[in-house]
């Protein structure tokens, strides 16, 4: 995508520095202060420096604009004084506000917004620069009328259509400007998680950002509007920060996806921004995903609407959907053979479809996980899905913890909010028997996202270290919340086994193990344990011994 010639400034609410250099020129502060200089000429040297800034203005430069008649010992006299009146009007916002060395200067004001870059930006036309310094000198008239046909002129040729460049799989997603209130210290905050939100969101493979209020009118016709849009409100509140964050689909007429608040005590908002983009990241694809699959299919859907139709199934888990689920993907891959979250997909549809007892062929559906899940890697090895899928498959069917392992600590370098990652991790560590970092990892795949249609897996994965644990109370309290979720997931049902065997509660047991039954008809205790994927000699005993005493037929 082509980009802007200026870097992307804070907006007006979050600017420290405020110049208006269209019409009469105005320059504030956060808090509406007026900076603005005495002299003409220091007002000429700031509006020069504004528009260049980041970059540095030659001296001798500023010297032929505002004093071309004077000696040059005495023009540069004269610009050392504008120079250290601006210091001191600056000061307030950092002592570094105006860096100079012998040969150039430049403005470095923190969060600095100039008006007439704004109107460059929207492609709104632009009245003259600098009205009440017009006539001041001859040069820095032509610089004025110069700089005005520079805003005005056309823009670059717009990027080709978005369908054209978009990626296949990708939810579009504009990013509007953060709404602040509350003063400097929510201005600062809302940068900060600006910056943060673009990091995390910018991780996933299903999602493709776009700065949406920044764009030129020109660009933003040629590309579109985004599916969704981001809205974020920051309010600086006593002693704290408070956050909004609205996901809003515009396909929909505006329709609300999903929301979210939080708030934090303290002035340090650094780590508070990188977990709320965090915990954003993590709950946003999902639910975007999912309501995908909820729109109506076209007549002919593509392999991203392919793909995102068959995910409810694995929420739900519901036997003939799923396998539908499966045909979905297969097609999807059909579609556009190197869609790489296809593979991962279906990958772990085939792992899923072991674990639920449901392989009419247990060796094909071996074979064909293992297959796509690499193929998945190897399409897009920065896919922190299909890796965190990947390492499942090692793990769960091919009995490989160490590979699983490297593949899952890829998975989360690549993308630390992805939960999925975070509780198939857990899950290796509890099948290598690290039973204590197994909970941790699992816990903090539910604290990253607390609503997660998945929640009954995480759940249900949970109760797995804590039964190896002895802890066969806290067992039951996992698979039970499970169950509660998802009553189709049959390891839920063996968690559930496991803890009331082993508190010797043997009637509750009844009704769970004839659920199971009802779902898994062939269950046996030695079949679930030849495919079982714990590694330690003591864990497997543990579990079978469970499931036996629960009254399951060995």
């Amino acid at each position: 995508m082509l980009t802007p010639p200026h870097p992307r400034p804070a907006t007006e609410q979050q600017a420290r520095l405020q110049v208006r250099l269209l019409g009469a020129m105005d320059v504030r502060d956060a808090d509406g202060r007026s900076l603005l200089p005495r002299q003409r000429r220091t007002r000429a040297v700031l509006a020069v420096l504004a528009l260049a800034a980041p970059a540095p203005v030659r001296r001798d430069r500023l010297i032929a604009l505002l004093w071309p008649r004077r000696e040059t010992e005495q023009a540069r006299a004269s610009l050392r004084q504008a120079l250290y009146e601006l210091r001191q009007l600056l000061r307030p916002l950092g002592p570094d506000s105006i860096v100079s060395t012998p040969e150039s200067v430049r403005l470095a004001a923190e969060r600095l917004w100039v008006d007439a870059r704004a109107a460059f930006r929207s492609g709104a036309p632009a009245p003259p620069l600098a009205s009440d310094l017009a006539a001041l000198e001859p040069a820095f008239d032509a610089w004025r009328e110069a700089e005005h046909a520079r805003l005005c002129e056309a823009m670059p040729p717009p990027p080709p259509p978005s369908s054209s460049l978009r990626r296949v799989g990708q939810i579009t997603v504009g990013l509007l400007a953060p709404r602040v209130s509350g003063g400097a210290l929510a201005a600062a905050f809302a940068e900060m998680l600006a910056t943060e939100t673009e990091l995390a969101l910018g991780r996933s493979r299903a999602l493709a950002l776009r700065p949406w209020l920044e764009l030129p009118p020109q660009w933003a016709a040629a590309t579109g509007p985004p599916d969704v849009v981001l809205d974020t409100a920051v309010h600086g509140v006593a002693g704290g920060l408070s956050v909004t964050l609205r996901l809003i689909d515009l396909r929909a007429g505006g329709e609300l996806v999903w929301a979210q608040r939080a708030e934090r005590a303290g002035e340090d908002g650094r780590d508070f921004a990188a977990e709320v983009a965090g915990s954003l990241a993590a709950q946003a694809e999902v639910q975007l995903l999912l309501r995908e699959a909820a729109t109506v299919l076209p007549a002919e859907p593509g392999a991203f609407r392919l793909l995102a139709s068959a995910i409810p199934a694995f929420t739900r888990l519901e036997r003939q959907e799923f396998l539908a689920a499966g045909a979905r993907l297969r097609a999807a891959i059909d579609a556009a053979p190197d869609y790489a979250a296809a593979h991962a997909w279906l990958a772990w549809w085939h792992a899923l479809l072991l674990g639920q007892g449901w392989a009419q062929n247990t060796a094909r559906h071996v074979a064909r996980a293992e297959a796509l899940a690499t193929r998945a890697v190897l399409l897009d090895p920065l896919d922190a899905r299909a890796l965190a899928i990947a390492g499942y498959v090692r793990s769960f069917i091919g009995h490989d913890p160490e590979d699983a392992t490297a593949l899952q600590e890829r998975a989360l370098v690549v993308d630390p909010n992805l939960p999925l990652a975070w509780a198939l991790s857990g899950l290796n560590h509890a099948f290598r028997g690290e039973h204590e970092e197994a909970m941790r990892r699992l816990g903090h795949a539910k604290r990253l996202s607390p609503f997660d249609p998945l929640e009954f897996f995480f759940e249900t994965a949970l109760s797995v270290p804590s039964a190896m644990r002895g802890e066969f109370e806290q067992t039951l309290r996992h698979a039970r919340a499970g169950l509660r979720l998802n009553p189709h997931h049959s390891s839920a049902h063996k968690g559930a086994l496991v803890a009331l065997g082993h508190l010797g509660r043997v009637e509750a047991a009844r009704p769970i193990a004839a659920a199971l039954l009802a779902l898994e008809p062939d269950f046996s205790v030695r079949r679930a344990m030849a495919r079982s994927p714990l590694l330690r000699p003591d864990d497997r005993d543990r579990y079978a011994e469970g499931l036996r005493r629960a009254g399951m037929p060995d």
